[in-house]
């Protein structure tokens, strides 16, 4: 493990520098958490994913969950291949979110195999044009949300579209959606606007958040 990733784990790396009297700004985390994520060994990103992996197949929700949105993972966001195949493994539907840019939304499609994945809009995994099956997202008991900075209010910062903003309020009010993150990347408190759709769990390697 190198000096920058015993900060990240520490939490401390992200915070040099920044003062502590003020918020850093969305396009600042996203550099920041973006370059941050960027910097970290192989070897502990698999780790630190199966620990989360471990934690997010424990939650409650997820084990009566009969269909499950996960988004497929690239560079070094929490590895999600072990989870897709999971809940394949235990018979629950499983859905991908696609980037539709032109719509400036997710669609979601469901997928039987992990391996069919490849690389879409942004180099994101998604299932190939001619064999993509939609899915209503009031049908969806569990969404895994991605993102590049959480805060322990269940608030995200991703890329800045505002997708999941956008397609969140779409599931059914009891759909639990769990930010997937690893410990460096959730702070006290980001940014939010009323626009702005929080997570309701929080999963990463060292502990998991629940909000009311």
């Amino acid at each position: 493990m190198n000096d920058a990733t015993n900060d990240a784990a520490n939490g401390t790396l992200f915070n040099r520098g920044v003062s502590q009297t003020a918020l850093p700004s969305k396009p600042q985390l996203r550099a920041g958490m973006g370059s941050l994520r960027e910097t970290m060994g192989r070897d502990w990103i698999e780790a630190a994913s199966r620990r989360i992996a471990e934690r997010f197949t424990a939650l409650p929700e997820y084990d009566k969950a009969r269909t499950v949105m996960l988004f497929a993972s690239f560079r070094n966001e929490v590895e999600t291949a072990g989870l897709i195949r999971d809940a394949l493994g235990r018979g629950k539907t499983v859905a991908v979110p696609v980037t539709n840019l032109k719509g400036k939304r997710i669609e979601v499609y469901t997928i039987e195999d992990p391996d069919s994945l490849q690389p879409g809009t942004f180099n994101v995994p998604e299932p190939p044009a001619d064999r993509r099956d939609p899915l209503d997202p009031r049908s969806i008991d569990l969404v895994a949300v991605p993102g590049l900075a959480f805060d322990r209010r269940g608030f995200r910062v991703g890329f800045g579209l505002g997708l999941y903003d956008r397609f969140l309020p779409l599931l059914l009010p009891e759909a639990l959606t769990v930010g997937l993150a690893f410990s460096f990347q959730v702070l006290a408190e980001i940014p939010a606007t009323p626009q702005d759709v929080p997570v309701r769990v929080i999963v990463t390697e060292n502990y998991t958040l629940r909000f009311s």
